[in-house]
C-alpha cells in the first residue's frame, strides 16, 4: 500500500523523517518541528482514504477528541492541519518503545503488568469521563518512555459517545479483532466496557505471552472471540497472583455486565481495595477477612391487644408528667410518706384531759419524739402534720 508521504516538508514547518508505524487508516512518521526545534510524531491519513467522506470525518474527529484530553498517561496532540490534500495530526514524540516491542521479549513480570494496567486505566478513566471511548486498545497503542511511564496513543479513533451512533452506521469495524470485545463484533456500539475488555486482552498477553484468542484467518479469529473462552491464565502461569488473574479474566467476560463497572473500579480491584464483584471493601488492620454471613430476619412481633394499647397510652402520659414535674412529685411523695408515719403515731400518743370547771375539754399538746436519722426540717413537718391530724 502506498504511503502518505509525498512531501518532505509539511506546511513549511515539519520536516518528515523515518516511518514509525502504520495502520489501516494512517501512517506515523518521525518529524522535526523546525519552528520549535524538537522531535514530534506526524500521523497522516492515507491519500487513497481521504476521498471517502466517512473516513475523512473519522480522521478529523480524531484530532478534536484527542485534543480534549490532557492527561499524563495520554499522548498529547500538538497541532493538526492539511497540506496538499493530506490531513495530518502532530503528536508528542516519546523517546521509547511500545508495549508490543516489550512483548516480543516474552511475558512481563507481575510488577510491570500491574504498572501498565494502572496507567492505562487512569488514561481510560479520564477519556471515559469526557465521553470518549478509545476503541482500539492494543499493545502497539501503549507507548512507553525511557523512564517506563506508559502513555496511550491513538485516541483519535475514539469518537465522542454522543456521536457514536451516527459514525458507526456505516458498519466499518474500528479496532484490531484480536483485542476487540465480542459484543462489538456482533454489531454493538463501542462502550467504556469494551475498552476494559480490550485492555484485559492486552494484560492477558502480558501475563502469558499469548493472545487470548488466535486464528489462522480473520474470520476464524472473530469466531474465536465471539464463541470461545480463553485458556485460563493459570495454564500458562500457575504462580501468578490469583487476584491479578481473577480481575483480568473477569474483564474478559463475554457478558459486559460481569466486567468491572468502570476503569477506576477495575484499578481498585487490582489493588484489593474493591472486591472482585465491584463492591468497595475496607479491612480493619490486624483482623482477618471473614466471609459474609446472611443472618435470619427477626420474627414479626404480635400486634398489641386493646388493653395493652390503652395501658401503654396511659403509661406514656404518666411518664410525661414524671419527666416534666419531678420536683413536685418528689414533694408529694415525701408528704405521703410523712402522713403514713404520722397516723399510727398520732393514734398511740393522743390523750384527753378531764373537763375543767367551765365544762370545756382541753387537749394536751404532744410532740413526736425525736426520730433518729430524720433531718430537723422533716421532723418539724411531721410534727405539724401530726397536730393537723389531731
Amino acid at each position: 500500500m502506498a504511503t502518505a508521504r509525498p512531501l518532505e516538508l509539511l506546511s513549511g514547518r515539519y520536516r518528515l523523517g523515518a516511518l514509525l508505524g502504520q495502520g489501516g487508516m494512517s501512517e506515523v512518521f518521525l518529524a522535526e518541528d523546525r519552528r520549535l526545534g524538537r522531535e514530534v510524531a506526524v500521523k497522516m491519513l492515507r491519500p487513497q482514504l481521504g476521498a471517502d467522506p466517512t473516513v475523512r470525518y473519522r480522521f478529523e474527529q480524531e484530532a478534536r477528541t484527542a485534543a480534549r484530553l490532557s492527561h499524563p498517561n495520554i499522548v498529547g496532540i500538538i497541532d493538526t492541519g492539511e497540506d496538499d490534500g493530506i490531513a495530518y495530526i502532530i503528536m508528542e514524540r516519546l523517546p521509547g518503545t511500545t508495549l508490543a516491542d516489550e512483548l516480543e521479549q516474552g511475558p512481563l513480570d507481575e510488577a510491570r503488568v500491574r504498572a501498565v494496567a494502572h496507567q492505562v486505566l487512569s488514561a481510560l478513566e479520564a477519556a471515559h469521563s469526557a465521553g470518549i471511548v478509545h476503541r482500539d486498545i492494543k499493545p502497539a497503542n501503549v507507548l512507553t518512555g525511557r523512564d517506563g511511564r506508559v502513555k496511550v496513543a491513538d485516541f483519535g479513533i475514539a469518537i465522542a459517545m454522543d456521536e457514536a451512533q451516527a459514525i458507526t452506521s456505516t458498519g466499518l469495524l474500528i479496532g484490531t479483532p484480536a483485542y476487540v470485545a465480542p459484543e462489538r463484533l456482533a454489531g454493538a456500539a463501542a462502550t467504556p466496557s469494551s475498552d476494559l475488555y480490550s485492555l484485559a486482552s492486552v494484560l492477558y498477553q502480558c501475563l502469558t505471552g499469548h493472545r487470548a484468542f488466535e486464528g489462522a484467518s480473520t474470520i476464524e479469529l472473530i469466531t474465536a472471540v465471539r464463541d470461545r473462552e480463553p485458556t485460563p491464565i493459570s495454564a500458562f502461569r500457575p504462580e501468578a497472583d490469583p487476584l491479578l488473574v481473577e480481575v483480568v479474566e473477569r474483564a474478559l467476560s463475554k457478558d459486559p455486565s460481569r466486567r468491572p463497572a468502570s476503569a477506576s473500579v477495575m484499578s481498585r480491584m487490582l489493588d484489593g481495595t474493591c472486591g472482585t464483584s465491584g463492591i468497595d471493601t475496607m479491612e480493619i488492620p490486624g483482623s482477618a477477612p471473614e466471609r459474609t454471613r446472611v443472618m435470619p430476619l427477626p420474627a414479626e412481633p404480635a400486634p398489641p391487644s386493646a388493653f395493652a394499647r390503652i395501658a401503654s397510652g396511659r403509661w406514656g402520659a404518666l411518664r410525661e408528667v414524671v419527666q416534666r414535674y419531678p420536683a413536685m412529685l418528689a414533694f408529694l411523695g415525701a408528704a405521703l410518706l410523712a402522713l403514713v408515719i404520722a397516723l399510727p403515731l398520732a393514734a398511740s400518743t393522743s390523750t384527753t384531759t378531764p373537763s375543767g370547771r367551765t365544762g370545756t375539754a382541753s387537749h394536751v399538746t404532744h410532740h413526736l419524739p425525736a426520730l433518729p436519722g430524720v433531718p430537723s426540717p422533716l421532723a418539724r413537718a411531721l410534727d405539724k402534720l401530726e397536730q393537723a391530724v389531731r
